[in-house]
C-alpha cells in the first residue's frame, strides 16, 4: 500500500524565510538586470551616478518589500536569505565592469577582489536594514499566506515571469539582426563571458552578449525552482521540476 507524505509543518515554517529570500532575490535581481540593460543601451550616454543610485533604489525597495511581504518571524534569516541572493546573482554581471581590455588581452582591475567581498557584504547589510525597515512598516506580512509551498508557488510565477525580458531581449537580437555579432560560444571573443568588458560591448555585441546573459539568468532561476522544490515538494511536485528543467 502507498503512502502519501506530507511536509512537516515545523520543517515548513523553518524553510519559509528562506524560500521567501530567495524569491524577492531573484525578483530584485531579474529587475536590476533589466533596468541595467535599457540603461546602457548603445546610443544612450546615462551618467553613471544616475545609474548607481537607480539600481540602489531598485534594491533598497525591493528589500523592504521583502520585509512587508515576507514571514514575519525570522526577518534576519529573511534579510540574509535576501541580501546574499541578490548579491550573488548580480555578481555574473558585475564581472563585466572588474575586468578591463588591454590590447587583445582581457584583465581585472586593480582590487577587483576587494570590490567583490564589499559587493557582497553591502547586499548582505542592505538586505537585512531593508528587510528591518519592511517589516517595521507591515509587521504582518500583509496577510499573504507565509508557508514555505506558497513562496515555492511564487517563485514558479517569478520563473515564467523572467522569460518576458529574455524574450524582449532576444527579440532584439533578432530585429537588429545581431545573431552572429559574437561567433563563439560559451566564451566571448575568447573571455569568459562572465568577465567580458562592459567597455567592449558596443552595437551587435552588446545585444548578443547580453541575450546570452539573460539566458543564464533564466536557467539559473529554472534550477533553483528545481532545488526548492525537491528539497520540500511533493513526490508528483518532485518529478515534474526535474522533468520540465530536463526538458
Amino acid at each position: 500500500m502507498s503512502q502519501t507524505t506530507h511536509p512537516d509543518p515545523a520543517s515548513s515554517r523553518h524553510d519559509a524565510p528562506v524560500s521567501a529570500g530567495l524569491t524577492i532575490g531573484f525578483a530584485i535581481s531579474a529587475c536590476l538586470w533589466t533596468l541595467g540593460y535599457l540603461l546602457h543601451f548603445p546610443g544612450l550616454s546615462t551618467p553613471p551616478i544616475v545609474v548607481g543610485l537607480l539600481l540602489l533604489v531598485v534594491q533598497a525597495v525591493g528589500s523592504a518589500l521583502a520585509g512587508m511581504w515576507g514571514p514575519s518571524r525570522a526577518k534576519l534569516r529573511l534579510g540574509l536569505t535576501t541580501g546574499l541572493t541578490m548579491g550573488l546573482v548580480n555578481l555574473l554581471v558585475l564581472g563585466s565592469l572588474l575586468f578591463e581590455s588591454s590590447g587583445e588581452t582581457t584583465q581585472a582591475r586593480p582590487a577587483a577582489g576587494v570590490i567583490v567581498l564589499g559587493w557582497l557584504a553591502y547586499s548582505l547589510v542592505l538586505g537585512v536594514v531593508g528587510v528591518w525597515i519592511g517589516g517595521a512598516v507591515s509587521p504582518g506580512g500583509g496577510g499573504r499566506d507565509q508557508s514555505a509551498p506558497a513562496w515555492r508557488a511564487r517563485f514558479g510565477v517569478l520563473a515564467a515571469l523572467t522569460m518576458l525580458p529574455l524574450l524582449f531581449v532576444g527579440g532584439v537580437v533578432t530585429t537588429s539582426d545581431s545573431g552572429m555579432a559574437v561567433p563563439d560560444w560559451p566564451n566571448t571573443f575568447g573571455s569568459n563571458m562572465f568577465l567580458f568588458p562592459l567597455s567592449k560591448m558596443t552595437g551587435g555585441v552588446y545585444f548578443e552578449h547580453t541575450h546570452r546573459l539573460f539566458g543564464v539568468l533564466e536557467g539559473l532561476t529554472v534550477l533553483t525552482l528545481m532545488a526548492l522544490t525537491i528539497r520540500g515538494g511533493g513526490a508528483l511536485a518532485k518529478k515534474l521540476a526535474v522533468i520540465a528543467f530536463v526538458l
